[in-house]
């Protein structure tokens, strides 16, 4: 195909303010950055793709609980494996500093990311 898709789980997607989504894209490398709050923001990076695609042509979509990510493939014939060429893609929570409070850092099991309901 011409194009991989990666479905990132995102509670409430549609919910978020219409600039909440951001996406970087490189010729092999991607970010997302979801802010889910004022202080929380949801990310994720690859530094190295698998391999080289066209970022004018990349794109996210936001739907109802996940945000789709379309990858644009420089080279259709390349079967894509994996997201990244040599190691795991960083996707989960990241905490925003606030220099008038502490900053909690929360690693394992869920990345420490939870739904307020």
């Amino acid at each position: 195909g011409e194009k991989v898709k990666i479905y990132l789980g995102l509670r409430r997607a549609l919910m978020l303010e219409p600039d909440a989504v951001t996406a970087t894209f490189r010729e092999q490398a991607l970010e997302i950055v979801a802010r889910v709050g004022p202080h929380r923001v949801r990310r994720c990076h690859e530094s190295v793709l698998f391999a080289h695609v066209v970022p004018a042509s990349c794109k996210v979509r936001v739907k109802e609980h996940r945000l789709i990510v379309l990858l644009a493939k420089k080279d259709p014939r390349v079967h894509w494996t994996e997201l990244g060429a040599n190691r795991k893609a960083i996707c989960g929570p990241v905490l925003i500093p606030n220099f008038g409070e502490p900053t909690e850092l929360v690693t394992g099991g869920t990345g420490g990311y939870k739904e307020d309901d």
